[in-house]
Parts: C-alpha cells; sequence; structure tokens
C-alpha cells in the first residue's frame, strides 16, 4: 500500500501491527533517514538488542542472498516479533537483487517479523516497486524533496509560537536558504528555535546571519561540480554541508552510482544511441532536473578515467572506515583530483 509522506507518521501509529514490510525510498536521503529513525521509535524497537533486531548492509545482501531469508525465517525464543532493518540507500539496485527481496515476501517461512527497508530512488515501474505497492502486507512510501511550502510553514508557525512578525517578501528569501534535504532542514530548524528561544530581540539581519543558505547546499550539487570539473566549487559546498550531514560516508557511495550511471550512458552512446535516447533508455530513470548535468558530463569522461575512480572509490571508502585517517581530508583530497579527470579524456 503506498502510503503518502505527510500522512506516513499517523497511518504508522494507528496501523503498528498490520504490516509486515516498510519500504522508505527516494531522492531526499535525509526524509528516509528522518523516517527511518521516527519508525523505529513508534515501533519500540530497540536496535541493541541481537534477540529481537537483525541489521542487514547492502553489500552484505550481495555478497551473501541468503542473509534476509535467514533473519526473515529466524524466530525469537521470546515469541515477540523480529525486526529485520535492512539498508539499502546509496545502493544501486540490480534486477538480482529486486528478485531477492520479492522472493523472500512471497514465501516467508513466518509471518512474525516486521522488515523495513530504506533506500535510494527506484522507478515506479521496478519490479520491486510494482510488487510492494499492490500488497496488503507493505507500506510503501516515497520521499522526494522536501516541499518549500512545507518549510514555509513551520517557519511560520515558530514565528508566530514567538510572536514574531516579518514581511511577505523576508519570509519568502529566507525560506529559499533551506535545502531539498529534510534532515538538514531539520537541523536547521532546531537552531532556529534554539534562537528564538534564548533572544528576545531578532531582526531580520539576525535570522539571515544565523542560518546557513543551504538552498544549494546537498550531495548532489558536491558530486555535479566534482565532476564537471569545477574543484572550487566542489570543495565549498563540502566545507559547508561536511558538519550538517547526516552520513559523510554517503557521499562516496554516491559518487561511485553516478559514475556508474554515466557509465551506462556511455555504453549506449557507443553502441549507436544518442545521449538522449539513452537517457531515455535508462533504467532506473534519471531525476528530471540532473538530467542536463549528467549529459554534459558524460562529454568530460571516458571509459578509463570512470574505472579509475571508481577504484579509488573502493580504496576512499575503506580508508574513511579507519578512524586512523581524517574523513574530512580524505575526502577533499579525493574531490580535487576527480575533478582534475574531467575533461583528460
Amino acid at each position: 500500500m503506498r502510503v503518502r509522506v505527510d500522512n506516513y507518521l499517523q497511518f504508522l501509529k494507528k496501523n503498528q501491527n498490520k504490516y509486515n514490510v516498510i519500504f522508505l525510498y527516494g531522492y531526499n536521503d535525509g526524509l528516509v533517514n528522518l523516517l527511518f529513525r521516527d519508525t523505529i521509535k513508534i515501533l519500540g524497537v530497540d536496535e541493541n538488542n541481537p534477540f529481537l533486531v537483525s541489521k542487514i548492509e547492502a553489500n552484505e545482501l550481495k555478497e551473501n542472498p541468503s542473509i534476509l531469508s535467514d533473519n526473515l525465517s529466524t524466530i525469537s525464543i521470546f515469541e515477540e516479533k523480529r525486526f529485520v532493518l535492512l539498508n539499502l540507500l546509496y545502493f544501486t539496485f540490480s534486477k538480482a537483487t529486486e528478485k531477492i527481496i520479492i522472493d523472500n515476501l512471497n514465501h516467508p517461512q513466518n509471518d512474525n517479523f516486521v522488515l523495513i527497508i530504506k533506500a535510494g530512488n527506484l522507478s515506479s515501474q521496478s519490479s520491486l516497486i510494482r510488487h510492494l505497492q499492490t500488497s496488503n502486507n507493505c507500506i510503501l512510501t516515497p520521499c522526494y524533496e522536501d516541499e518549500p511550502n512545507n518549510i514555509k510553514n513551520r517557519i511560520h508557525n515558530l514565528f508566530d509560537k514567538y510572536n514574531l512578525v516579518f514581511s511577505r517578501d523576508f519570509l519568502s528569501s529566507f525560506v529559499k536558504r533551506f535545502s531539498p534535504n529534510s534532515l538538514i532542514n531539520e537541523r536547521e530548524l532546531e537552531k532556529l528555535e534554539n534562537l528564538l528561544l534564548s533572544n528576545t530581540k531578532i531582526t531580520e539581519s539576525i535570522l539571515l546571519s544565523f542560518i546557513t543558505n543551504n538552498e544549494e547546499l546537498s550531495f548532489n550539487k558536491i558530486i555535479n561540480c566534482c565532476l564537471s570539473g569545477n574543484p572550487k566549487d566542489s570543495l565549498l559546498y563540502f566545507e559547508n554541508i561536511y558538519e550538517r550531514s547526516g552520513s559523510n560516508i554517503g557521499i562516496v557511495r554516491q559518487f561511485s552510482n553516478q559514475l556508474k550511471v554515466i557509465e551506462k550512458l556511455i555504453l549506449l552512446n557507443k553502441s549507436g544511441l544518442s545521449l538522449k535516447d539513452a537517457v531515455n533508455k535508462i533504467k532506473p530513470p534519471i531525476f528530471f532536473k540532473n538530467i542536463p548535468t549528467i549529459t554534459h558530463q558524460c562529454t568530460l569522461w571516458s571509459l578509463k578515467n570512470i574505472n579509475i575512480t571508481q577504484k579509488r572509490l573502493i580504496q576512499l571508502e575503506l580508508k574513511c572506515r579507519n578512524t586512523f585517517y581524517p574523513e574530512k581530508t580524505l575526502i577533499s583530497q579525493f574531490i580535487l583530483s576527480t575533478s582534475l579527470l574531467a575533461n583528460k579524456k
């Protein structure tokens, strides 16, 4: 069953025990993470209890497809529902992965489980999405860009709470400083309320200087500038977003995913398709706002340099997981060296 994102939490509270599968996905990884966090709270999941909770990462599922079946079929000795948390965020789905999930849901060995999946964007025509949205045993919620009206309403409610009045023009420009990423906005709004709570004299200039301009800040902006050969802006955006992003390892995986998309488009182009036709054919589809940028990047990158960069990304992720290395420095160095490869076919 497809549930709108604005109705999801209320729907979940009213139907906690009716569904075995919850699937949260979409471009807005911040919103996916926020809803995942709230889902865990509403369902009372103790993530530190290994007897009732299993956590599966994308690489584990890819290397050992039976791990999902093993965990779903495990019966708790306490006769309580078992929670399986499957993290497929920043993971490129294949037909094989979709089939693994569908097969496990079609032939469960018991129904005493709740499978909670968080994932990136998937086409509405993918076999997994088609299966889940027709299932009576699943909550399916797509997460896209944070709506400006939603942010505007929350800001307006905060100002009302503290008896503040500002012009319509100011509110319009202030809302634009927020991000399409819901997790970043959540933190900015928390900062804003703390400011309003601790200060009696609030002016427009104070608000504008206090809230970071997030309008253009996102992993996509960092990646697109880098892969377009613009290290200066890419590093600037990374510097601004670094402390406020949920997980910076995610940018490593998103770099890899975007390079895979560029690689597919180049291969389709070499087979005789125009880039425009290649874009229309590729699955999952490219978000329409990103099409002009990614199409341009296809003219800057060679298959050889993509292969070199993908190997560097593997090494980068390993180093980032080793606390001995400063993550921020490693990613900054990668952005600089990678942007220099653009247009060097």
